[in-house]
């Protein structure tokens, strides 16, 4: 996990910071995550407080919690069906309502389509990790990676 921390604000202390680390799949028992004007994370795979000198000291990425809705989830009917990337604006009554048919925010402002939706889920980030040929080779335990075009075979 990337060392990332989040300034706790009065909108967004306690319940909703926590929920936002464990949604992550990161442990935060022992942590209260109710401290104004303190950041909450995790710094070299470790969630805890994290004060102004830890910050300076270790440069983590300070991110804001997300807004809730809008955003761009996966969504999905029933089990076993495909997810699809669409602009969900609001959760009722166990369904998710999003805009028809868009997969973008741009887009939503002109949709006036509305379905709804069983089940949704953040999309996961990417991952990127980046390499040179050379630690690539090494990686994969050869002399030399050689990159060629994929219609070349």
């Amino acid at each position: 996990m990337k060392n990332q921390v989040i300034l706790c604000t009065e909108e967004n202390k306690g319940a909703p910071l926590k929920e936002y680390w464990e949604s992550r799949g990161v442990n935060t028992s022992g942590v209260g995550c109710d401290v104004v004007g303190i950041y909450f994370g995790v710094i070299h795979g470790y969630f805890s407080v994290w004060y102004n000198s830890d910050i300076r000291e270790h440069n983590p990425e300070i991110i804001e919690l997300p807004k809730p809705y809008p955003k761009v989830m996966e969504v999905w009917d029933y089990e076993g069906d495909f997810p699809r990337k669409r602009v969900v604006f609001m959760e009722k009554n166990g369904k998710y309502l999003a805009w028809s048919a868009v997969e973008t925010l741009e887009a939503a402002e002109k949709e006036t389509v509305v379905w709804t939706w069983d089940f949704a889920r953040d999309i996961p980030e990417k991952t990127v990790k980046r390499m040179t040929l050379e630690e690539i080779a090494k990686e994969l335990g050869v002399d030399e990676v050689e990159v060629v075009d994929k219609s070349e075979g």
